[in-house]
């Protein structure tokens, strides 16, 4: 599992960079990774006792609940890391000077403290109601 998972992350990688399979160390390590997963679901399907249990998956709820969550992953992934670097190479978008794509129309505050009375206030008002007036940990 260690060595197909490796050789997988490196082919996602490097890929990109090496010009997927037309680079024979992609294609090898592809090859890897494709034979060293598939003998690890082997085994663990066929052994008595196995390190993880894959046969769970086959229950409904435990393998719709899998599902959902791995898509739940792959769109979180998606919209931090995956989206922004197509912005940048494809669409040319620098996203510490370009702005176009949030949606903003003014700059960024410089720092997170410079919110302001706003950002106070969200924070003061509850510790104001649970701990008094005279707190004066703000």
């Amino acid at each position: 599992m260690a060595v197909g998972l490796s050789a997988l992350q490196t082919v996602l990688e490097e890929g990109n960079k090496d010009d997927w399979f037309s680079s024979p160390f992609i294609l090898r390590l592809a090859i890897v990774a494709a034979v060293s997963l598939s003998l690890f679901v082997w085994i663990e399907l066929t052994i008595e006792k196995p390190l993880i249990r894959l046969r769970l998956l086959t229950q409904r709820n435990f393998g719709f609940g899998t599902l959902a969550m791995t898509m739940v992953g792959f769109a979180l992934f998606g919209s931090v890391y995956i989206l922004p670097a197509y912005l940048g190479q494809a669409q040319g978008l620098q996203c510490r000077t370009d702005r176009r794509g949030a949606g903003v129309d003014r700059p960024a505050p410089a720092d997170p403290d410079s919110a302001g009375a706003p950002a106070h206030a969200a924070v003061r008002y509850p510790l104001h109601r649970f701990h008094g007036p005279d707190d004066l940990r703000l």
